[in-house]
């Protein structure tokens, strides 16, 4: 059986997935994400953080039947397990936070108001150096973990 099209059974703690499994979940729930900058204030002025990482996904034909509820949860645990495969395990330099589960379901314009769930990646370098908005050696990390998405499938929003 082709994996794309079975329900790969995914939960709140899964990791280790083969590519081919990845790929299945983010054909099945069109997976897609954004990249910008995590900035905060400090002091009366703006500087970056690091990187925020937003994924996206939506209900797949087999979800339709779940309520609401619990397709937000299952694809939540769709959109961890692929952040879990995709972002750098470096915790020496980088601090990394998936953000917890809100239940809350978003409106995407773009596909007819179709329902999805976000989770937001926090990817943060450990370090206190002043960052530059536009350069820095951690874009690097953010490449890569957008090349990988991309090579899974996954779409820029």
């Amino acid at each position: 059986m082709d994996p794309r099209h079975s329900i790969l059974p995914v939960d709140h703690w899964t990791t280790g997935l083969s590519d081919e499994d990845l790929r299945g979940l983010v054909e099945r729930h069109g997976v897609s994400f954004e990249v910008h900058p995590h900035q905060i204030g400090v002091d009366g002025s703006v500087r970056r953080d690091g990187w925020t990482i937003d994924l996206y996904g939506m209900r797949s034909e087999a979800d339709e039947e779940l309520h609401l509820r619990d397709a937000a949860e299952h694809l939540d645990d769709v959109l961890r397990s692929i952040a879990r495969a995709v972002v750098p395990d470096d915790t020496a330099t980088l601090h990394v936070e998936l953000s917890p589960f809100t239940g809350a379901v978003r409106m995407d314009p773009k596909r007819g108001f179709a329902e999805q769930v976000r989770l937001r990646v926090s990817i943060e370098p450990m370090t206190t150096a002043r960052q530059s908005i536009v350069a820095g050696v951690e874009t690097d990390w953010v490449s890569d973990v957008s090349a990988r998405l991309e090579a899974l499938g996954c779409k820029r929003r």
